[in-house]
């Protein structure tokens, strides 16, 4: 009888001896220079704070995407950022360099975001921390260099990243960017020399929605997920690439896009086409892909076509994720009188009913063909352009069938010495609002 009142006495003892709530607690500041190599970020002060045994650390400031452990109980935070909500009854989350990956994401070197709840904190974000770089996801449109991804078009057959993007990689080396920023892709099984590869041995006949849905899926996968925005620039078909993985990730509950998964969000901050057939290219007609090329994406490239109609046209100006005011997608898009393959009614999209936030159209003798687009190098280049914030009409209508322009910009701001398109699309990308 009394060993059992003695273990009752001590069940009792447990009873009213609570573990301490996360929340309760205190965090010590040491001046400490770190600096994260996923973002490039440099902080000068630490905060040490209790935490959780074994907790998870995400790459951005929500559940999705876990990145490492946290297996010590005492530990060091950086910066906070506000995402996601959490059993902590808040959405605070803060940054710190974890103990061991999470399986899988060992290249992100531990680094992530630890909701507060697991944070032994008692106000939430603890007094005198800094918000992240990039307090809010999605990230604040910034002026500056971020990365840049560099998406080709159809080609008939093999060729290089490496030499296809040369000169405008090297002009954006010229005006600051770093090669660790130039990152280029392919979806051609003979394309060598590229950065990612979103087929083993993609063809021509992949569906130009499934090459999207691939793009947006390595986005996410390389950047998105970790709270990074990048920018795009691509050249002709690559235009179309990008319009479908921004589409399909905008609208991934609505016809077409529902027959494929996508990714939660895409962080893309800026959009630059270089002769992109957004209303359909004239050499994709069914005749001349049937006689020549015969293949999918030739075919889907024709004004006519289901994909043109359904992805396109009728979803003008895609916008990757807004959220609170923030985010969303600047297009710039540009287009050759010298183009002899994508006319440049079709690369400014004229018929759209939504507007974007640049069409610069280059005047006729200047050797702008539609390779030129993305190889011409620094120089002066008389041209039309219309920007959303000023007053100019980006649908104009067809004026004049015998004399160039044959639309009617006389609303249009003319430059008679402007730059290279590669340097409007470096222009586009550098600054948040635009001119």
């Amino acid at each position: 009888m009394r060993r059992i009142a003695a273990l009752l006495l001590l069940c009792a003892a447990f009873v009213v001896l609570p573990a301490l709530p996360a929340s309760a607690g205190t965090c010590g500041q040491t001046s400490a220079t770190t600096v994260d190599p996923n973002t490039g970020w440099r902080f000068t002060s630490r905060w040490t704070c209790g935490n959780t045994r074994g907790a998870r650390l995400y790459g951005d400031a929500a559940y999705g995407t876990p990145t490492a452990y946290m297996d010590s109980t005492t530990s060091w935070f950086l910066c906070y950022r506000r995402g996601e909500a959490h059993s902590g009854g808040n959405d605070v989350w803060y940054y710190t360099l974890g103990d061991r990956p999470f399986p899988g994401m060992e290249a992100r070197g531990n680094w992530g975001y630890m909701p507060a709840v697991d944070v032994y904190t008692s106000t939430d974000p603890w007094p005198g921390m800094a918000p992240c770089p990039e307090a809010f996801s999605p990230p604040a449109r910034t002026d500056g260099r971020r990365p840049v991804l560099f998406v080709h078009g159809y080609d008939t057959a093999g060729d290089s990243c490496s030499s296809v993007w040369a000169n405008a990689k090297q002009m954006y080396r010229n005006h600051g960017w770093t090669d660790a920023q130039l990152k280029t892709v392919t979806y051609y099984g003979d394309y060598t020399g590229c950065d990612y590869r979103l087929y083993g041995n993609g063809t021509r006949d992949i569906p130009i929605e499934q090459l999207g849905n691939s793009l947006a899926w390595l986005i996410w996968n390389t950047w998105s997920k970790f709270g990074v925005s990048i920018d795009v620039v691509a050249h002709s078909m690559g235009g179309l690439v990008t319009r479908a993985a921004i589409t399909g990730t905008q609208y991934p509950g609505t016809s077409p896009s529902n027959t494929q998964a996508w990714p939660p969000y895409l962080y893309v901050e800026d959009v630059s086409t270089l002769s992109t057939p957004h209303a359909g290219a004239w050499a994709s007609s069914s005749i001349t892909c049937i006689a020549a090329w015969h293949n999918t994406q030739c075919r889907q490239m024709s004004e006519d076509d289901p994909f043109m109609r359904d992805w396109i046209q009728g979803r003008a100006n895609p916008q990757a994720q807004v959220r609170g005011g923030r985010g969303g997608t600047d297009w710039t898009i540009e287009g050759s009188a010298d183009d002899g393959l994508i006319y440049f009614d079709s690369a400014l999209d004229f018929d759209a009913t939504a507007k974007m936030g640049h069409k610069i159209l280059y005047n006729p003798g200047q050797g702008l063909s539609h390779a030129g687009m993305r190889t011409a190098g620094p120089g002066s280049y008389g041209m039309y352009y219309c920007d959303y914030y000023n007053p100019c009409n980006m649908t104009p209508p067809f004026a004049n069938p015998f004399s160039y322009p044959n639309y009617d910009l006389s609303g249009w701001n003319t430059n008679g010495a402007g730059t290279a398109p590669v340097e409007v699309a470096m222009w586009g990308n550098y600054y948040a609002n635009g001119r």
